[in-house]
């Protein structure tokens, strides 16, 4: 994948919703692309769980919809 895909890639992630959010992309290249999330109050439901739009928002689906590479697999991680 070239350079320029992949800056193409990082920029149009970061758009709309996940903008909005405050999601960040922190490494792309081919069959990786890692973002990441500093959660805030403002992403909380009323019981304290962040609600699934802003979770999922940022998962693979992008990834998927791009197609970065064949075979993708979504990894969520959180840290708590």
């Amino acid at each position: 994948m070239s350079s320029d895909r992949i800056e193409f890639l990082k920029k149009d992630f970061v758009q709309g919703f996940i903008a909005f959010c405050g999601v960040e992309v922190l490494r792309a290249d081919y069959g990786l692309f890692e973002t990441c999330l500093k959660v805030r109050k403002e992403h909380r439901q009323q019981d304290g769980f962040v609600h699934a739009g802003v979770d999922r928002g940022h998962d693979g689906s992008y990834i998927r919809i791009r197609g970065l590479y064949d075979g993708v697999r979504s990894i969520p991680y959180s840290d708590g």
